[in-house]
């Protein structure tokens, strides 16, 4: 009778656990809740991300202006030559390339202007599409050129 009593209470208790990750799983399918959950990752990873940080994004489609409010953590002076992005499974678009590189001192912070017309043809064709891209900003620190620093996590967010 002993044996019969734990088998019951290991079914039972391998069935609340199905029933719990079925839940789980479906909540992740629901859109909102799935985008809120990436898009808050994705702004806390940018916020810390060494040596630059992206502290927001502003991807518009249309005519208005697309930004990022970029910071250097380091303590030394860094110029960012190059912003690419990609979607997953696509080409890199570059979408800052000044003409000269941007100088940041150390714990600056600027907003920097992005190609209206890159952003508008390869991500944001819409108000409300979503954006998911990884990252390359190519920066110089010293004597030393073209350091890429790729992000680990994605940007993700929707155009506005």
């Amino acid at each position: 009778m002993k044996g019969q009593g734990s088998t019951e209470y290991l079914v039972i208790l391998a069935v609340v656990l199905v029933v719990a990750l079925i839940v789980v799983g479906l909540l992740g399918q629901f859109t909102g809740f799935g985008k809120q959950a990436k898009e808050q990752q994705s702004r806390s990873y940018w916020a810390g991300a060494q040596p630059f940080s992206i502290l927001q994004a502003k991807l518009a489609s249309g005519t208005e202006q697309s930004q990022l409010l970029i910071k250097n953590q380091q303590m030394d002076t860094l110029f960012i030559k190059k912003i690419e992005v990609k979607a997953p499974g696509g080409n890199p678009i570059t979408i800052y390339n000044p003409a000269n590189p941007t100088k940041f001192v150390g714990g600056e912070q600027k907003v920097i202007n992005l190609n209206q017309t890159a952003v508008n043809t390869s991500i944001c064709s819409a108000s409300g599409e979503a954006y998911d891209l990884v990252v390359t900003i190519t920066y110089k620190n010293g004597d030393i050129d073209n350091i890429k620093q790729v992000g680990q996590q994605n940007l993700y967010g929707n155009c506005i």
